[in-house]
């Protein structure tokens, strides 16, 4: 676990920031509900709609869906 700093500007390092969270659909960083809450920032109606449809919680995952979401983190961030 690390701290991130809030990269739009507010000065605040931000616990486990970093740590990626998956619905299996989409991937997004722990530190997102610092950022809407303090920042405010848009969401695409696509990441909404599917939060909506799984009733804002994230749906317990299989152990292969997780591997997948998982590599495909490990791809966008570049660490491959």
């Amino acid at each position: 676990m690390g701290a991130e700093i809030d990269v739009l500007g507010s000065g605040r390092h931000l616990i486990g920031g970093a740590s990626v969270l998956t619905d299996g659909e989409w991937l997004w960083r722990d530190d997102l509900r610092f950022y809407l809450a303090t920042h405010h920032v848009h969401l695409p109606q696509d990441f909404l709609e599917t939060a909506r449809g799984n009733d804002y919680r994230v749906p317990d995952l299989r152990e292969d869906q997780l591997r997948l979401a998982g590599e495909e983190a490990i791809r966008i961030l570049g660490y491959q």
